[in-house]
């Protein structure tokens, strides 16, 4: 189910998209039912209360395992840096 996110005072994109189980702002930014948020904010560090962004549904990913061996696995987080 898609949702609609109102930006309040203090939030950053990252933050949105982690509170909704995101590990990166680009999965937001970059969705194709935020075109318009985008061509609104050009830059994704820059939002402003009042801003709606949709918050698109999760995919689930499945990844084919081979038994008795070694998977390893990678996980990118994305850092949040204050100024």
């Amino acid at each position: 189910m898609i949702q609609q996110h109102t930006v309040a005072q203090g939030e950053t994109l990252l933050r949105i998209a982690r509170q909704y189980g995101y590990k990166t702002s680009t999965a937001l930014y970059n969705h194709p039912s935020n075109a318009e948020f985008r061509a609104l904010r050009p830059d994704p560090n820059l939002i402003y209360p009042g801003d709606k962004i949709t918050i698109p549904p999760k995919k689930e990913k499945f990844i084919p395992l081979r038994a008795n061996s070694l998977n390893t696995f990678v996980v990118q987080n994305e850092k949040e840096y204050f100024r």
